[in-house]
This record gives structure tokens, sequence and C-alpha cells, in this order.
């Protein structure tokens, strides 16, 4: 059975988008500080 996506609001998007984008942190990086797990490029 293929997993449920969580839908995130609008306000978390854009400060995940803005912590890669101001830090030059990798994206895997910045998604375990903000408690995310997975395979992200």
């Amino acid at each position: 059975m293929p997993e449920e996506r969580q839908k995130y609001d609008r306000e978390f998007d854009e400060g995940a988008v803005r912590s890669v984008t101001e830090t030059n942190k990798p994206i895997a990086a910045v998604a375990l500080i903000w408690g995310q797990r997975g395979h992200f490029g």
C-alpha cells in the first residue's frame, strides 16, 4: 500500500526553502533540521 504524503502549510514550505537558500546547506541537512526524513536531492 502506498504511503500517504503529508501536506505542509505555505509558511512551513517558505521557511524550509529560506533555510536552504540563506545557509547554503544541502537540502538533506536542512530536512533533518526541520524534522523530515526520506530521500532528498
